[in-house]
């Protein structure tokens, strides 16, 4: 079995690194298999990513297109796995839980809440995510 990350932001939002300098450190520092590129409310780190693995043909990372999308009162989302064509417009912000995980869905993609138990970062705790369960919401 393999190790990935899959929550990692780059320079194209609130990260410091460069796409590329986050996947050759991957490659070069670490024994991860697969990465997620997941910068705020857009694809674009995660095209770049993608882009990388196609000129380093050697490389044992693949990468899984995702975004961590800002919803209502500023709660996080990760989504993963949209199929193409790409979304190239950033994602709308402050959409509740429910609509943005009907558009990731739309779009093929599969929704994580990340960091649940951080209090400083927006997202959902123990009973939001409970909520979510309770009214049909994966």
């Amino acid at each position: 079995m393999g190790k990935a990350d899959l929550h990692i932001h780059s320079g194209v939002s609130d990260g410091m690194a460069s796409v590329a300098e986050i996947m050759e450190y991957a490659q070069e520092n670490t024994d991860l298999d697969m990465v997620s590129i997941t910068d705020h409310d857009q694809v674009a780190g995660s095209l770049q990513a993608v882009e990388w693995v196609a000129r380093h043909p050697g490389t044992r990372l693949q990468v899984v297109v995702g975004s961590e999308i800002t919803t209502a009162l500023g709660r996080h989302l990760l989504a993963y796995f949209f199929r193409p064509p790409y979304p190239t417009e950033p994602f709308p912000k402050a959409r509740s839980y429910h609509r943005t995980i009907d558009m990731v869905h739309s779009m093929g993609g599969v929704v994580a809440i990340p960091h649940p138990t951080v209090m400083w970062t927006p997202s959902g705790g123990y009973r939001f995510i409970l909520r979510l369960l309770r009214a049909g919401v994966t």
